[in-house]
């Protein structure tokens, strides 16, 4: 499937040819470099870049890789994986009760296993 491509000048972002799917990469205050994945469902995952020395090379090429998938998530998440950037991930609502809960904090993941109720499809 192709990507649509995006110009930013903050960062990469792309959406899946189905235009319903969004990936792309923000740098946040506090954060660092962020992946942010907008769901067909409406629903936002955030993927930290946990070593903020990952060039922003590599992560636009699994970004690319990963939109083109049909699985888009699982497609990135892959793609990291195979380029060993490593991150960790919270969903929308999770960010917010975060701001609200300080001693709440993101749990880090293993891409090498599927995200709590994502199941990785063939892509």
């Amino acid at each position: 499937m192709p990507a649509i491509e995006m110009e930013r000048n903050d960062g990469m972002a792309y959406h899946a040819q189905n235009g319903i799917e969004f990936v792309g990469l923000r740098r946040k205050s506090g954060v660092g470099k962020q992946i942010v994945y907008d769901a067909a469902s409406g629903r936002r995952i955030l993927l930290n870049i946990l070593d903020q020395t990952t060039t922003d090379t590599l992560i636009d090429e699994a970004l690319r890789e990963g939109i083109a998938s049909t699985n888009v998530l699982n497609g990135v998440l892959t793609a990291l994986q195979a380029r060993f950037i490593k991150t960790d991930y919270m969903t929308e609502r999770e960010t917010v009760a975060d701001a609200t809960e300080p001693h709440k904090a993101s749990r880090p993941v293993e891409i090498s296993r599927p995200l709590r109720s994502f199941h990785p499809i063939n892509a």
